[in-house]
């Protein structure tokens, strides 16, 4: 039983903790992405200042929702 729930928490954390810094990395501005590169502390994981800038740069590109509808079709 025990086994068990170690074998979940190493997956949980192999799996779900890129993802969670990818996702958390999204909200940084290019300054704090790579401010903590070699440190492993809860600011590696949060970002300071959460910032929408990246998205609405991203949305401002002529050619993305044409990517994002080939991508939607692509993957589906």
């Amino acid at each position: 039983m025990r086994g068990a729930l170690v074998t979940k928490l190493l997956v949980l954390v192999l799996f779900v903790g890129p993802v969670l810094l990818l996702v958390s990395g999204s909200f940084r501005d290019n300054q704090e992405m790579y401010r903590y590169a070699g440190d492993l502390s809860l600011w590696t994981v949060l970002p300071r200042a959460p910032t929408l800038d990246g998205y609405a740069r991203a949305l401002a590109l002529p050619l993305f929702p044409r990517q994002l509808v080939n991508t939607v079709f692509l993957s589906s």
